[in-house]
């Protein structure tokens, strides 16, 4: 996956504050990850809405191989943060396409 390509698609996400999100060696079931942080909306509600549109967006990112890429990117916020397991998405891109497919 192309790193600053992840970055400017989140980045374009309504709503979205920050982004450093970095393409990993180790991790997942390829031994590659994404991994990093997306700033979001401190209203609650808005940020949980908001993640799950990034993560959409991570989804529509080609992947070069078929073998997964394991997604440890979180949402921050006043609120909190988020995690893929807290908006229902899984945490591997090839489960994340046929998620919001």
């Amino acid at each position: 996956m192309d790193e600053a390509e992840i970055n400017r698609v989140v980045a374009q996400v309504d709503g979205v504050t920050s982004v450093d999100i970095k393409v990993k060696e180790g991790g997942g079931v390829s031994g590659w990850s994404l991994g990093g942080e997306i700033g979001l909306p401190d209203d609650p509600a808005q940020a949980r809405t908001v993640y799950e549109n990034c993560l959409r967006a991570i989804a529509s990112v080609p992947v070069s191989s078929q073998v997964p890429v394991g997604i440890y990117v979180y949402g921050k916020s006043a609120s909190g943060e988020f995690d893929p397991t807290e908006v229902g998405a899984p945490d591997d891109t090839t489960r994340l396409k046929e998620h919001f497919s």
